[in-house]
């Protein structure tokens, strides 16, 4: 594959392109054409401008996109760039028409990215997946070649922490609910924005919280922070505090924001800092082993 690189994220939320396709994932996904008609009005989607034919698109999709939720799973390549006006200005390109260049056998997903970028083997502008009003930017031409190679191996092993946090955080959201933590979360579902991103692994300026839910009847937000660690120490409640702030400032709109960090086991100085917190509770997991036979 030749030509310059690109990061898209695209979701399921309404498309208003007057195509036939119902939602901004369908554009890509279903007729093979990704549309910005503001990109030349938001500085954050100036890298549109740079898009030429035969350059490299990764599609991330956000979490509400059924087909591959939270994920980079189709590779394409610009066939054309041209004008669809909507409302861009005329004589403003705001079209790239895409051909399938490739399929990865799996998705490579939210959790992996944020891991690659921390390790330094995506770039930074990688981490942009999952962020608040985030559309397109130019990534290296060595992300592209990392994730073929993951996808030719079929995948990096992981390290068994990051796989138990991931496994924590997977299990809270997609089989018990965060009311089988506590029964008092009762009614708290995943927070999803007005661009449809998802409370899992949600990205803001100051950090990813792991877990953001909302419960609109009881006006209340709940802050939920992971940690994978026994004896963890109290760092994490200045971590959880300035999420709190951050949701209370930028989404909340006046309603409570709680919060409740989940962990191996707890220091004594970590039970003693969350006593002293009004508007956060601990909680502590254990491992249970299951043997059966094989399939």
């Amino acid at each position: 594959m030749e030509g310059d690189v690109f990061l898209i994220q695209t979701s399921a939320a309404e498309s208003d392109h007057d195509s036939e396709a119902d939602t901004w994932a369908e554009e890509p996904l279903e007729y093979n054409f990704y549309r910005n008609n503001q990109w030349h009005k938001k500085i954050r989607d100036s890298d549109f401008e740079e898009i030429e034919e035969g350059d490299i698109v990764l599609l991330y999709c956000t979490g509400n996109v059924d087909q591959c939720p939270k994920q980079i799973k189709y590779i394409y390549e610009v066939d054309e760039k041209l004008e669809r006006r909507g409302e861009g200005n005329i004589g403003v390109d705001n079209q790239i028409n895409l051909s399938i260049k490739r399929e990865l056998t799996r998705g490579f997903g939210l959790h992996l990215i944020r891991i690659y970028v921390n390790e330094g083997r995506l770039s930074e502008p990688m981490n942009e997946v999952g962020t608040i009003g985030f559309n397109v930017t130019q990534v290296e031409e060595q992300d592209l070649e990392t994730i073929l190679e993951w996808d030719e191996d079929k995948g990096p092993e992981i390290r068994g922490l990051d796989i138990l946090e991931e496994n924590l955080r997977e299990n809270i959201v997609e089989e018990y609910g965060i009311r089988g933590v506590d029964k008092e979360y009762e009614g708290f579902e995943i927070y999803e924005d007005d661009d449809g991103n998802s409370g899992e692994l949600y990205n803001t300026p100051i950090g990813e919280i792991d877990i953001l839910y909302e419960n609109s009847e009881k006006n209340k937000f709940l802050v939920v922070e992971l940690k994978r660690t026994e004896d963890t120490s109290d760092v994490v409640v200045g971590q959880i505090a300035r999420y709190i702030g951050w949701v209370k400032e930028e989404i909340s709109e006046g309603e409570e924001v709680e919060g409740l960090i989940i962990t191996q086991t707890a220091s004594e100085q970590l039970k003693h800092a969350v006593e002293a917190l009004d508007n956060s509770t601990l909680k502590e997991f254990s491992l249970k082993f299951d043997f059966h036979d094989p399939d």
